[in-house]
């Protein structure tokens, strides 16, 4: 008779994380050609303790129901803003993912549980925002300014996040 091992035997220890939104988790919303700076946002959110709702980590099925999941159950939308991701959103692409969870996350939460994160130095100045829904959307807001390419900046950044998300909680 073959033995099995006793870690072969529990397979509940070796299931994948949940796919669903956590309880107090932070959606964020961002384009894929910023997928290496906003990793960077998570992990400071990571390790500030903020369970986040990240597409790279939760993604199965269908997409469009996972993300309108994940933002009907958020504490709220951190939003990266690049010049890609505006564009996007005030765009007329009706399948963009970008525009739908901004769409979305508005229409379920309205601005108040929107937190926008400049993420490069040309989007600090909303006024120069291109013209749009997402423009409507945000440029009122005040923003986190995430565009500083020095750790201290960053770290300031993401303490600044971090309280005001727990605000929302």
């Amino acid at each position: 008779a073959v033995t099995m091992p006793p870690f072969a035997m529990s397979p509940q220890r070796f299931l994948a994380p949940s796919r669903e939104m956590p309880e107090n988790a932070v959606f964020i919303s961002y384009a894929r050609e910023d997928l290496a700076a906003v990793q960077k946002l998570k992990a400071g959110l990571d390790a500030a303790g903020i369970t986040t709702w990240f597409d790279e980590e939760r993604m199965t099925g269908s997409i469009t129901d996972m993300m309108a999941k994940g933002i009907s159950n958020t504490t709220c939308v951190v939003v990266g803003v690049t010049k890609k991701y505006m564009d996007k959103t005030n765009g007329m692409d009706l399948k963009d993912n970008c525009k739908f969870e901004l769409d979305y996350a508005f229409r379920q939460h309205g601005s108040s549980k929107l937190i926008p994160v400049v993420m490069e130095p040309s989007m600090r100045n909303t006024a120069r925002w291109r013209d749009g829904a997402a423009t409507a959307m945000l440029g009122s807001l005040l923003f986190i300014d995430f565009s500083a390419d020095d750790d201290r900046q960053f770290e300031e950044a993401v303490q600044q996040l971090v309280r005001i998300i727990r605000s929302k909680m």
